[in-house]
């Protein structure tokens, strides 16, 4: 599926937002300038906006609230203009870790830090756009091959932090599909 759409003599990349997301992310579409009138320079700049904007559209229309909230300080921290408010968002990410932990709920805690700190990734989260990465490498039928592939291991696999070379070594998903 193609993101780019050309006006005047420069190239965007668009994402539609679905009808479901909208009173949510209040917009009916994502737009991006490319700063450019390659089209193949184009193509590699739009995935990592793209990608960013299906994250965004998956966290809006994700029931995991612990993941909503820490993937919005994560957002917060790194978007921080100043040394100061770097540390204060630190400050509050340990504090909603604390109030985890205070409601017996420590794995929760360690999940909240890990994801808030970039420490934790979802591997889900990824999927969609190294998709659409792969596919300006291989055909369309090789690209969705490799994703169920990469589906079925994110299933089990759901953390970055769980994935080990050993684990994925002895996979029995991957020599099959």
């Amino acid at each position: 599926m193609s993101y780019l759409k050309k006006r005047h003599n420069t190239w965007y990349a668009r994402l539609g937002v679905p009808q479901s997301v909208r009173p949510i992310l209040r917009r009916n579409e994502f737009v991006r300038s490319l700063q450019t009138t390659s089209r193949s320079v184009a193509a590699r700049r739009a995935v990592a906006y793209v990608a960013e904007w299906k994250e965004t559209i998956a966290l809006a229309l994700s029931t995991d609230e612990l993941k909503k909230e820490a993937k919005w300080w994560r957002r917060a921290f790194l978007s921080a203009q100043s040394e100061e408010r770097k540390a204060l968002a630190l400050d509050l990410i340990s504090d909603k870790a604390h109030s985890y932990i205070s409601r017996d709920r420590p794995e929760d805690a360690e999940r909240f830090h890990g994801l808030a700190m970039g420490l934790i990734v979802d591997l889900d989260d990824y999927i969609e756009a190294w998709r659409d990465y792969r596919l300006n490498e291989v055909s369309e039928k090789e690209a969705n091959v490799a994703m169920k592939r990469v589906e079925r291991m994110a299933e089990r696999f759901k953390e970055s932090s769980k994935v080990s070379r050993k684990e994925v070594w002895f996979y029995p998903d991957l020599s099959d599909t």
